[in-house]
């Protein structure tokens, strides 16, 4: 009996139906609204210096792991590329789809976002909401994303030395990235600068996938400024 061949069909058809008819109907409906954000923030401190270079950067490796999903839910176990000021992100994405898992290569540029589906040498668009995932590309997006969240933690707690700072990060504000979010929730976040004051990792725990139990991402950010040159993997 050909198993092997059995769960890979199994795969593959899950996470089209899951990743691609989604992208069909969006597009009827005119897509999913990302939620609100009030933007980063003006301010003093660490969270604010660390905003700031973030923003400045044209582009950081970056890597983001689920400690656990919870039962039954479709989302995003490991992310890990290079991000840019585009916005722009080149890299992989661990999905779970339906008790599924697969890793796919994805690239978001341009406001459309393309994975290379399972047992495929090929690119299609895709709409990462659809499986409980962002736009990667939103991750640096200055609004939407970490550097947003920085400017946007309440009640700040910094170590005596600067280097960690602790808060929370208002729903709407994760989900404006985020669409699985809950924007009504409050995400807990742990900020690690490093000896120059740049975001090196950090974790954040919260309703990631609205009602479901909260769920923590380690996120850890590699070399700054970097300038890789990302476009459409369609258009060759």
């Amino acid at each position: 009996m050909n198993t092997g061949g059995t769960t890979r069909r199994r795969l593959l058809a899950a996470t089209t139906l899951v990743l691609v008819v989604p992208l069909a109907l969006s597009a009827c409906t005119g897509g999913s609204d990302k939620g609100t954000t009030t933007g980063p923030q003006a301010g003093d401190g660490p969270l604010a210096a660390a905003q700031q270079k973030l923003l400045d950067t044209s582009g950081v490796d970056l890597t983001l792991t689920a400690s656990k999903l919870p039962r039954g839910v479709d989302g995003v176990r490991r992310l890990s590329g290079t991000l840019t000021a585009a916005p722009a992100f080149k890299g992989k994405v661990g999905v779970r789809v339906n008790d599924l898992t697969a890793t796919l290569p994805m690239v978001a540029v341009d406001g459309a976002v393309y994975a290379q589906l399972p047992f495929t040498d090929s690119y299609a668009e895709i709409d990462p909401a659809a499986y409980g995932a962002p736009d990667p590309a939103e991750l640096l997006d200055p609004e939407h994303g970490l550097a947003g969240w920085l400017g946007e933690t309440q009640g700040p707690q910094k170590s005596d030395d600067g280097k960690v700072v602790t808060g929370t990060i208002p729903g709407q504000v994760v989900a404006g990235a985020v669409p699985s979010a809950a924007a009504g929730g409050t995400f807990q976040a742990e900020w690690h600068l490093d000896g120059d004051g740049l975001l090196e990792d950090a974790t954040i725990t919260g309703p990631f996938y609205g009602k479901a139990k909260d769920v923590t991402y380690a996120l850890d950010l590699g070399e700054y400024d970097l300038s890789p040159d990302i476009t459409d993997p369609t258009q060759k």
